[in-house]
């Protein structure tokens, strides 16, 4: 007795398909993990200068970088404490250049002006976020 063959081939199709869904959400997820990396645009720290000022007026000069290195333009700036409170973004060289009179108060000898910036990033399948880097500058008398 012979064994009639279905006429549609379906039985193996359904499993195939789950095996191609599989490979190609994997291939997708290993693609957008590569491309993130490759995405430079995330702030990764920031270069404060001069560490230390006297309570005169003085220039302050904050460079953002990326993870390579290379500066970083469209950073938000902010200079806050001993009575300094500036906002900024960086140029396109990723410099951002403040003019500050720090205040120092009931005889203190020093002070901090912390600096924070402030990065809004995105990509190709990269959702963005927000991305912060801290740095500091002691004021002295």
């Amino acid at each position: 007795m012979r064994v009639k063959k279905p006429k549609n081939g379906l039985e193996g199709l359904p499993l195939l398909l789950m095996v191609s869904v599989i490979i190609i959400m994997i291939s997708l997820v290993i693609w957008m993990g590569i491309l993130k990396s490759v995405n430079g645009n995330q702030l990764y720290y920031i270069n404060v200068s001069p560490s230390q000022i006297s309570s005169s007026t003085s220039t302050i000069t904050v460079t953002a970088y990326n993870k390579n290195s290379m500066p970083l333009p469209n950073v938000k700036v902010t200079l806050n404490g001993t009575g300094v409170h500036e906002i900024g973004m960086t140029n396109s060289n990723g410099i951002s250049t403040f003019t500050v009179t720090p205040i120092l108060v009931n005889h203190q000898t020093n002070g901090i002006i912390y600096v924070v910036a402030t990065y809004y990033s995105s990509g190709i399948f990269y959702s963005g976020g927000v991305e912060y880097a801290y740095n500091e500058v002691v004021v002295v008398a």
